[in-house]
């Protein structure tokens, strides 16, 4: 039979000895019923569902029946099969879900409804699924509590190669620039400069953050913008943010608005008066910017006149 080729105890499962200080919750249900539950759902994981037919139920229905933190115990271990596994990410997405709802505190900690433990355990699980998770998880960007969103934005980052990620992904992830929770528009801004250039359709939502009231949110937009590399249409908006409040702010969109070259001629005079700036960073990314400008301008006139 096919559960013969599966681990025959709790132990070899790996259930009795994780090294985690929390308590082991998956130690009190009945072994013989756990285990063979979770044969099942490891073979017809492994075997792309051939033993479904051994059971009246399916893994989502056989998972469904444990209660929430033992559930996620289950498929943490699950996770361990690796890219074949990928379809428990829904349920990894529901269980966290249910311990974010269970544990609001009205805040924006995600932290004070999941334990740092539980989050890095689900992280590594996520990262164990691959790829295949990946469509699962920008599914739930739209639908998952709030403090769960910046948990799905780093998940996404640790199975997602920057050059293969997709339209569909850029764009779910740039909606929540506009989230209310400052750290998911902080972990979006973050994602959009590790996509790179494949996040160029994202580059209006990041302009538009360079006003966000969050100093860490406008900075890392303002390093996804570089990253991405910017086009004339972030120019307002980035001569905009050489008045910004933050010298680290001013110093980056200094530093970008150089790399524009001749296209950024408009924001010369923002860039003159950002010479007489308190901060020695702002004026020294100034100064290069306006260097860079004059010598593409000189550059594109040789050219013309050549």
């Amino acid at each position: 039979m096919v559960l013969s080729l599966f681990p025959q105890t709790l132990t070899e499962l790996g259930l009795m000895d994780r090294g985690f200080q929390r308590s082991r919750r998956l130690a009190h249900l009945d072994p013989g019923d756990l285990e063979a539950q979770l044969r099942l759902v490891a073979a017809e994981l492994r075997g792309g569902g051939l033993v479904c037919s051994q059971s009246a139920l399916s893994w989502r229905q056989r998972l469904a029946k444990l209660n929430e933190p033992d559930r996620f115990d289950a498929l943490i271990e699950l996770a361990k099969l690796g890219p074949a596994a990928a379809g428990v990410t829904p349920v990894f997405v529901e269980v966290l879900s249910a311990f974010v709802s269970k544990n609001e505190d009205g805040g924006e900690n995600t932290e004070a409804a999941l334990p740092r433990a539980m989050l890095n355990e689900a992280l590594t699980a996520i990262k164990q699924l691959g790829e295949g998770s990946i469509s699962d998880l920008v599914l739930a960007l739209s639908s998952a509590p709030i403090r769960l969103k910046a948990f799905l934005l780093q998940a996404l980052r640790t199975v997602q190669a920057p050059e293969y990620a997709q339209d569909s992904t850029v764009a779910a992830v740039a909606l929540c620039l506009d989230d209310e929770d400052s750290k998911v528009r902080y972990h979006a801004a973050e994602l959009l400069r590790f996509f790179g250039s494949k996040a160029k359709a994202a580059l209006p939502n990041l302009s538009f953050r360079l006003r966000d009231k969050d100093r860490n949110v406008r900075v890392t937009s303002l390093l996804a913008i570089r990253k991405i590399g910017p086009n004339s249409n972030c120019l307002p908006m980035l001569t905009r943010s050489l008045k910004d409040s933050d010298p680290l702010v001013r110093y980056w969109a200094a530093r970008i608005i150089g790399d524009l070259g001749a296209h950024a001629v408009e924001a010369q005079d923002a860039l003159y008066r950002l010479l007489l700036d308190d901060d020695h960073h702002p004026r020294k990314a100034a100064l290069a910017a306006l260097d860079k400008i004059n010598k593409a301008v000189a550059c594109d006139e040789e050219i013309v006149t050549g």
